[in-house]
């Protein structure tokens, strides 16, 4: 594609973005048909109205007819991907896909990702996991279920999307299967990157199984763990003195990560919209009548892992407490597709320990010796409360309600909690599932030199597992064993503002820093991310040109603006280097200066010279902070440092040169101009190849999009994740003023409407208002649909 044409078809998409949901909800009103009711199912009575994007307004008469209701209409944009997800978690891939091939949305194969199910999160054993929720839970649960079998029986199975068209593995779920999922999605900021690690352990003194991933599977990519930016601001500082809170989660595009929008209503219980995640039927992400709220991935830590000193010459036993004990050998069954269509039953050992199950490898490394292994302890999957959780902060007044129940409750998952109510108020809280891990514990516990060198490289807490005093501690009244209760863990309520983009509690609020945690929480003293210190200069940036008077607005041209936080501190020093330089270095260097030179330092789809500068800083920016900075990092100034390349240095300035003519070459080999616009490489995939704006998180865009490697179709999808739902909240007399965007659409299933009606929306910049009163919701309505018992 030529550098025109990619302009050409850039300034088209933008055009027909900017014409707005008033045209695409042409598109939006067809909905599936409704066939008879399964007069099985148990009585509901329950109301969806769609309106523009396909949300659902789901209004209901108690909690099972609302679970009910919820799931039958994310059934009806996401069967596929439900179903999917549902023989996921029961173990049963290699049943339906054999045993090698892997999840669309990345993963270990099928054979190692049944054994992880089969073993760790026991489809027998989750029932008893969730036994206390409330009942409010239970019958949400229950409804799901019930919804989502209803779908299935209203919708033949070749009537069904194309992806899962009259396949067999598309089947009725129980309770029981929603709460797999419900398990599933508390383990992702622990246990998930350890799955292949947990299905292939094998004693060293046996003959190791093949794996069932095919060659090469170490560089299939899973999702990149997602990040977030929250920002809530106060009566200090927003306009007319209530609240406003902005939720932008960096989370995947595709697969069961994947956010729906929603409203849900009980009359006189419940009112809340926004999102949920699969497959939870509560609002997650959101707002209601007096307060809205959102999450981003914090730093704590969800696990640590245990040394165990192995008996000689027995590598099945180890060292506790000076006596020795057995590591046990777990066996589960797993019906594999043969290629003749029959079906050979495998059996596979998982290996526990008293700390819990042992992992064969640390990042591809390979750890069960004859003197060591290694097991693990997960503080997340105990934790049967994120359900509860969720549905009292729906229910919440204001930030002080939500300050309550995180308290009460304490059942969000790996998450801060960020909110603002109409009042004014706001609040930070990291109120996530910390193992209670003592400084004086992790000094005195320390393993060998080898394991503290792996947990210096990956950010691991490792302990010595020969030792009683290394365990968890247990908190009286604490709501589960072995976590940092409640009143340990930070939070902070202002009336200015509170942020967070994935840097720990500490600058929660920078004037009033957070000191006198646990650092397994997270650190102080310590370099933040580029956007943080982006979110902080455009905010004060803000503050001081408002003076108290900021609008939702304001925040909003903020977080879009695709201001390259990176570019704004290196590329004058960069263009320095070019100039200093500029008779003798070669043609590719002199080109690539060039686009630099003439790039606007930001990433919209049309900026041209974002690619080149992307793909150069992620070769700079590897070197060592002492070899790329003049200054270093410093505590007392945290926001602006470390900065100012170290170009003085000889050696500096020539590697800059070299990446710049090493970029310009891989750019030429995979047929792009060094000043190619962004959007024409990165793209969401599909028949329209949508151009999409946003920058990583090594650059400080706080519009942050996460692509795959760059290659001659541009950067790659596999893995796309980044700004997904972005609410941007504020209050008026009337109630809640809610502008939102779900970037990539309801439906995960190409062949929707729904698939990129609001991706076309993202790409102008444009966050439509929501409707959320009784009339607005009439107002917009494109369809409404009835289920009921009679």
């Amino acid at each position: 594609m030529t550098k025109g044409q990619s302009r050409s078809m850039i300034s088209l998409a933008i055009r027909f973005a900017a014409l707005g949901p008033g045209l695409l909800g042409l598109v939006l009103a067809a909905t599936p048909e409704v066939h008879a009711r399964d007069q099985k199912s148990p009585p509901v009575s329950v109301q969806i109205i769609r309106t523009t994007f396909n949300i659902p307004h789901i209004r209901a008469s108690d909690y099972r007819s609302l679970g009910y209701g919820v799931a039958y209409a994310y059934a009806q944009d996401n069967v596929c991907l439900l179903a999917e997800t549902l023989i996921t978690v029961r173990g049963e891939r290699s049943r339906y896909f054999g045993a090698e091939g892997h999840p669309s949305w990345g993963g270990p194969a099928n054979l190692e990702s049944d054994t992880f199910y089969r073993s760790y999160v026991d489809p027998t054993k989750v029932s008893e996991l969730y036994g206390s929720i409330s009942h409010d839970a239970a019958e949400l649960v229950a409804g799901y279920a019930a919804g989502y079998n209803r779908y299935l029986s209203d919708t033949p199975a070749g009537a069904r999307p194309e992806t899962c068209r009259s396949a067999e593995w598309v089947a009725p779920a129980s309770a029981n299967d929603i709460l797999l999922l419900m398990a599933d999605k508390m383990i992702q900021g622990s246990m998930g990157s350890l799955k292949e690690a947990i299905a292939t352990a094998m004693p060293p003194s046996e003959t190791p199984e093949p794996a069932a991933s095919a060659p090469g599977y170490h560089d299939q990519r899973e999702p990149a763990p997602p990040g977030s930016n929250g920002y809530a601001l106060g009566r200090d500082l927003a306009a007319g003195g209530k609240g406003i809170l902005v939720a932008n989660p960096h989370f995947p595009w595709d697969g069961p990560n994947r956010f729906y929008e929603m409203h849900l209503t009980i009359p006189g219980r419940l009112d809340a919209m926004g999102v949920t995640i699969l497959p939870y039927p509560a609002i997650i992400i959101g707002f209601n009548k007096n307060v809205a709220w959102t999450h981003t991935v914090s730093t704590g830590q969800r696990k640590t892992f245990y040394e165990l000193t192995l008996l000689p010459r027995d590598p099945m036993s180890y060292q506790y407490d000076g006596h020795p004990e057995k590591i046990q050998p777990k066996p589960v069954s797993i019906d594999v597709l043969q290629a003749d269509g029959s079906l050979r039953t495998v059996t596979r050992m998982t290996y526990w320990s008293r700390f819990g199950p042992v992992i064969g490898n640390i990042a591809g490394k390979s750890t069960w010796s004859e003197q060591r292994a290694y097991a693990v302890r997960d503080a997340m999957l105990e934790n049967s409360r994120a359900l509860d959780q969720w549905l009292d902060i729906d229910r919440a007044d204001d930030v002080v309600d939500v300050q309550a129940a995180l308290k009460r409750i304490h059942g969000t998952p790996w998450v801060n909690t960020i909110a603002a109510d109409r009042n004014g108020n706001t609040l930070y809280a990291d109120l996530s599932i910390v193992p209670n891990v003592s400084e004086q514990q992790m000094r005195n516990c320390q393993p060998s030199t080898e394991a503290q060198a792996i947990a210096n490289n990956f950010g691991a807490v490792i302990l010595d597992g020969s030792r009683p005093d290394c365990g968890w501690k247990n908190v009286e009244g604490s709501l589960q064993p072995g976590i940092l209760p409640a009143e340990k863990m930070p939070l902070l309520q202002r009336a200015d503002y509170v942020l967070n983009s994935n840097n720990s509690f500490w600058l929660a609020n920078a004037e009033h820093p957070l000191t006198g945690y646990a650092s397994i929480i997270g650190g102080v003293n310590e370099p933040q991310n580029l956007r943080t210190r982006a979110g902080y200069r455009q905010l004060r940036e803000l503050i001081a040109a408002r003076k108290g008077n900021i609008t939702p607005t304001d925040l909003q041209e903020m977080l879009l603006s695709n201001r390259n936080y990176a570019a704004e501190m290196v590329l004058d020093d960069i263009l320095d280097i070019c100039a200093s330089h500029s008779t003798t270095v070669a043609r590719p260097v002199s080109v690539g200066c060039a686009a630099l030179r003439q790039w606007n330092r930001r990433d919209d789809a049309a900026s041209e010279g974002a690619v080149i500068f992307r793909e150069l800083w992620q070769r700079v920016n590897d070197l060592p902070d002492q070899d790329l900075w003049s200054r270093s990092f410093d505590p007392s100034d945290p926001l602006t440092t470390p900065r100012d390349l170290a170009k003085e240095r000889p050696d500096l300035r020539d590697h800059v040169l070299h990446m710049i003519g090493d970029t310009v070459e891989q750019l030429k080999r995979a047929g792009f101009d060094a000043d190619v616009p962004l959007g024409a490489v990165q793209k969401r995939a599909n028949a329209l190849g949508i151009p999409i704006s946003g920058g990583s998180g090594p650059e400080g865009v706080l519009n942050l999009m996460d692509f795959g490697p760059l290659g001659p179709q541009g950067y790659d999808n596999l893995g796309m994740g980044g700004s997904s739902y972005i609410q941007i909240v504020t209050w008026n007399e009337d109630g809640p003023v809610a502008r939102a965007l779900l970037t990539y659409g309801q439906s995960s299933e190409k062949s929707s409407p729904y698939y990129i009606d609001q991706t076309l929306v993202f790409l102008s910049k444009m966050l439509p208002k929501r409707p959320f009163s009784n009339d607005e919701v009439r107002r917009n309505r494109l369809s409404e649909l009835n289920l009921s018992d009679e």
